[in-house]
C-alpha cells in the first residue's frame, strides 16, 4: 500500500534538513575538532568550504549528502513511513 498522498514533507524538504544537519554537525566538528579545516573537510567531503553559518548556498549543495549516514537512515525512515517503492 503506497502511502504517498499522505505525505506532508517532500523528501526536498527532508534533503534541505539532512544538509542542516550536516552542516551543523561540520561546524561543532570545526569549532571543537583537532586540526579544524582537515577534519570539516574530511566529513563533508569537499574542501574550501566556509562553515558557520556563512555558507552559499552553492557551497552547501556541493555536499556529497549520500555519503552520510544520516542521509541512507532518513532515506529509509522516509520511504517505510509512507510504503513507498524500495521500502523493504
Amino acid at each position: 500500500m503506497n502511502k504517498a498522498k499522505n505525505i506532508p514533507y517532500s523528501w526536498a524538504e527532508i534533503e534541505d534538513d539532512i544538509q542542516m544537519a550536516i552542516i551543523a554537525q561540520a561546524d561543532i566538528l570545526g569549532t571543537y575538532g583537532p586540526n579544524s579545516l582537515e577534519v570539516v573537510e574530511a566529513y563533508l567531503g569537499v574542501s574550501g568550504i566556509t562553515i558557520g553559518f556563512q555558507e552559499t548556498q552553492e557551497e552547501m549543495d556541493s555536499i556529497p549528502l549520500e555519503r552520510h549516514l544520516i542521509y541512507g537512515l532518513c532515506q529509509r525512515a522516509y520511504k517505510y513511513a509512507y510504503q513507498l517503492d524500495g521500502w523493504e
